[in-house]
C-alpha cells in the first residue's frame, strides 16, 4: 500500500505564490489586450477624422458648385427678363401701329 505524506504548511504557501502568478499573468495579457484595443481605437479615430474631413472637403466643393450653378441660373433669369420685357415693347408698338 503506498502511503501518502501528508501536506504541509509550506506546500500552501507554493499554492500561493502559484495563484498569484497566475493573477499577474492574467492582469498583464488583460493590461495588454486593453492597450491594444486602446491603440485600434485610436486609429480608428483616426480614420473617422481623415474621412469626416474628407467629407467636409467635398461638402465645401458642392457648396461652391451648387452656387457656381446658382449665379448662372440668375444670369440666364435676367437675360430671359430683359428679352421678354423687349419683345414685350416690339409686341406693344406693333399693336399701336395696327390700331
Amino acid at each position: 500500500m503506498v502511503s501518502v505524506a501528508p501536506q504541509r504548511y509550506t506546500d500552501f504557501m507554493t499554492n500561493d505564490d502559484l495563484l498569484s502568478d497566475l493573477k499577474q499573468f492574467i492582469d498583464s495579457r488583460i493590461s495588454q489586450s486593453e492597450q491594444t484595443i486602446r491603440q485600434d481605437f485610436t486609429g480608428l479615430e483616426n480614420r473617422f477624422d481623415h474621412l469626416e474631413n474628407r467629407f467636409d472637403n467635398l461638402e465645401q466643393k458642392m457648396d461652391d458648385g451648387f452656387a457656381g450653378v446658382a449665379d448662372a441660373l440668375e444670369q440666364v433669369n435676367k437675360s430671359i427678363e430683359s428679352t421678354n420685357i423687349a419683345v414685350e415693347r416690339r409686341l406693344s408698338k406693333l399693336e399701336s401701329q395696327t390700331v
